[in-house]
């Protein structure tokens, strides 16, 4: 791009859309648009977003799948937004107007936040442009110096491994174990004993040989063995790593035979890796809360003025919010809603969680205001009898359609469980808010006095094409700056919308004046026999109206896997209507063939969210750790992959992806030392055939882990080539 593009127009819809988004509680650092065309976003997506890369092939087969994405309309982009300092977001200049507000909303609202305020986010670093740019510079002074083949045949291999880092580095010290001689001495003698069982009692002579087979004796024995010559090499230094080593890049660093250079470009990798780990690590929830406050922004009334605006916006959003469990623009965006929902109403802790009384879950939202109601009233009923009568009274006022909510939101109880106990909140605290509104109304219209003069301004210094509304953008922007307010509740707040404020909380404490002079109507009601009993078991009030409070919350201090194993709750997944599926075999009767065909497999809760948990675990990557430096004391380097349910891809072309990263392994450690991978072949679930009777089940996962089963494989490469070897079968837990 040879120039700044971001037209005046949409300057002034980023002015306005960042005032909303401080308004509501948002925090962002300064965010640069640029307007792209699809040919410059081609390069852009290519290189993640940044201007100045090494230069590799890989980059322009990426440009090339974008365009051809494009093209044959097989995806789009939106927008793309890189967390530097200032966060950068490039939109595509074939946005419609509507298209680029939602887009501005989508990344300030949400991306730029997390950037800011996630503590995962956090730890990138906000200089990368510069760190990438330089090495793009090193790069090219390596390719001068060192021949540009030779070169960008390394940096080759060094992107066959730019996975093999360890992500939770960035967040935890990893330190080997350190025990004093004592505690050293009595783990060799309990090796030494050989593994044997101890009975508790004394046992008849022939159960010896149950409890403690010879076979099995001898195998613990060899075991044994092996761990105390390690932990003897250890000591003399002639094993390294002291324990397994997940930053395998690192390893390679320290221990490979490289020259400076090739240092540096593993380095490099590292650094780019690293980087982008602690991005992924939250993409999930990115993505689900940046669709949340695009959508909330772009409800505000004035920023849809257009005749299709709305439509238009609506539509998009069903687009990107198809619904799919791999989808997070509608699954995360789901959970981020049911977290606030959850925590505007009470519903989560054992007083939810603990109770099964249909009576209480059915009528959760009254129930939970008169349990606080008791506990705040509690011993003194007429005070009691009191405080739930103007409860019963505010409930049908608020369906009659009374205090500022249409009537019709009401029907059916459509959005009755998400309003009414916000709603309650709010007449809790109407007299305080109302006073300040007042008093806030009366210092704004002082302060925008000579707002008509700022206005004129505006129009002299922007195009013709921006509207009177937009241009009132920039002049409210400029005079609350001039006052040293542009931070201030008077500046994120107009006029207009504190006086819809004003009058949505006059109408609150119109409501409370009428109750308290007895003018009304007091509904009928009949507290079950269930409620007392167990609201007494909960003593203390639940915090109601605290959703916005603890989704902030979550969003400064969780990451995917968190996010997901504490509110990806029971309740949401059967509400939703969550399921695992799987391929079988079906009988077409008009081919007369069995074809594979898609069946539900389960809608056991347990068994959904462990799959899930399972796509977040080490990104869903191979676990693989470095588990001897100087295997065989030959300085051989001996891989293992800690099997967690994710195989290697040893079925792809004859194994050729294995093979060939061995080989580059084997290259960067020297070429002349073998290198081992050890790995385990998962042995998959034998296909039944069609005409055997299945069944899904809704059963809950048992308390036994399943099992599978499966061969250790030892991949080498060494000078002679590549061989393989069969260490033997072996079991272990299924992550889901």
């Amino acid at each position: 791009m040879s120039e700044h593009r971001f037209p005046d127009r949409l300057k002034l819809w980023q002015y306005e859309i960042e005032r909303l988004a401080k308004q509501k509680g948002l925090q962002f650092p300064m965010t640069v648009f640029e307007l792209v065309d699809i040919e410059e976003m081609s390069e852009i997506a290519a290189y993640h977003g940044f201007p100045t890369v090494p230069h590799h092939w890989r980059y322009g087969e990426e440009s090339l799948r974008v365009k051809k994405q494009h093209r044959y309309g097989l995806g789009r982009y939106y927008e793309l937004v890189i967390g530097t300092l200032p966060v950068y977001g490039y939109l595509m200049d074939s946005n419609s107007i509507v298209t680029q507000k939602s887009v501005i909303a989508h990344v300030i609202g949400g991306h730029a936040h997390l950037f800011a305020n996630n503590i995962f986010n956090k730890i990138m670093d906000p200089n990368i442009l510069n760190v990438l740019g330089n090495d793009a510079i090193h790069y090219d002074q390596y390719c001068e110096i060192y021949g540009k083949d030779r070169v960008k045949e390394f940096y080759d291999w060094a992107l066959s491994l730019e996975f093999l880092i360890d992500q939770d580095s960035l967040f935890l010290r990893r330190t080997p174990k350190q025990l004093s001689p004592e505690e050293r001495q009595k783990e060799f003698d309990k090796k030494r004993r050989g593994g044997r069982i101890e009975a508790r009692e004394e046992l008849p002579f022939y159960m010896e040989e149950f409890l403690n087979p010879k076979s099995w004796i001898e195998e613990k024995r060899k075991e044994q063995e092996e761990d105390i010559q390690k932990e003897i090499d250890i000591g003399k230094g002639l094993t390294v790593p002291r324990s397994p080593q997940k930053d395998i890049l690192l390893f390679l660093m320290r221990y490979g035979i490289l020259e400076q250079w090739q240092k540096e470009i593993l380095s490099m990798m590292r650094r780019q890796s690293y980087y982008f780990s602690a991005i992924m690590r939250t993409k999930f929830m990115h993505e689900g809360w940046s669709a949340l406050w695009e959508e909330r922004i772009l409800n505000e009334p004035h920023l849809m003025m257009g005749k299709f605006d709305l439509s238009t916006f609506a539509q998009e959003m069903a687009g990107v919010q198809y619904k799919s469990p791999t989808n997070p623009y509608k699954f995360a965006y789901d959970i981020w809603k049911d977290i606030e929902f959850r925590w505007n109403t009470g519903r989560h802790g054992q007083i939810w969680e603990d109770c099964e009384t249909y009576d209480i879950r059915d009528n959760w939202d009254t129930f939970i205001v008169f349990k606080n109601i008791l506990d705040e009233k509690s011993g003194d009923h007429k005070e009691f009898e009191q405080g739930l009568n103007e409860f019963l009274a505010f409930k049908q006022a608020l369906f009659d359609g009374q205090l500022g909510w249409p009537k019709e939101f009401f029907v059916r109880n459509f959005f009755t469980t998400e309003i009414m106990i916000p709603a309650w909140c709010d007449y809790q605290k109407a007299f305080f808010e109302h006073k300040a509104l007042y008093d806030r109304l009366r210092q704004m219209e002082i302060f925008e006095k000579d707002f008509e003069s700022y206005l004129k301004e505006a129009k002299l210094s922007h195009s013709d094409d921006c509207t009177e509304e937009e241009l009132s953008f920039e002049a409210r922007r400029s005079l609350y700056r001039d006052l040293d307010l542009l931070d201030s509740e008077f500046y994120l707040w107009t006029i207009p919308e504190v006086k819809r404020q004003f009058a949505y909380y006059e109408k609150l404490l119109d409501f409370r004046k009428k109750f308290k002079e007895k003018q009304i109507d007091i509904p009928p009601f009949h507290v079950p026999d269930s409620w007392i009993p167990h609201a007494l078991r909960f003593p203390g009030k639940v915090e109601l109206g605290a959703g916005l409070k603890k989704i902030f919350e979550v969003a400064s201090y969780y990451d995917d896997f968190v996010f997901m194993e504490e509110f990806f709750t029971k309740d949401f997944c059967e509400r939703q209507g969550y399921f695992l599926a799987k391929q079988k075999k079906v009988w077409d009767w008009q081919t007369y063939t069995a074809k594979d065909h898609w069946v539900l497999e389960t809608r056991a809760f347990e068994r959904i969210r462990d799959y899930l948990l399972f796509q977040f675990t080490n990104a869903n990557m191979p676990v693989i750790k470095v588990e001897d430096g100087n295997y065989k004391n030959n300085n051989e380097l001996y891989l293992k992959q800690y099997h967690s349910g994710v195989d290697l891809d040893y079925w792809s072309k004859d194994g050729m992806y294995v093979k060939d990263v061995l080989e580059r392994i084997f290259h960067i450690w020297g070429g002349d030392k073998p290198v081992h991978l050890e790995t385990i072949i998962a042995k998959k679930e034998d296909e039944k055939p069609w005409w055997y009777s299945w069944y899904q089940t809704d059963e809950k996962k048992g308390g036994e882990i399943e099992e599978i089963s499966g061969s250790r494989i030892l991949y080498t490469y060494s000078k002679s080539g590549f061989e393989e070897e069969n260490l033997g079968g072996v079991k272990f837990p299924s992550p889901f």
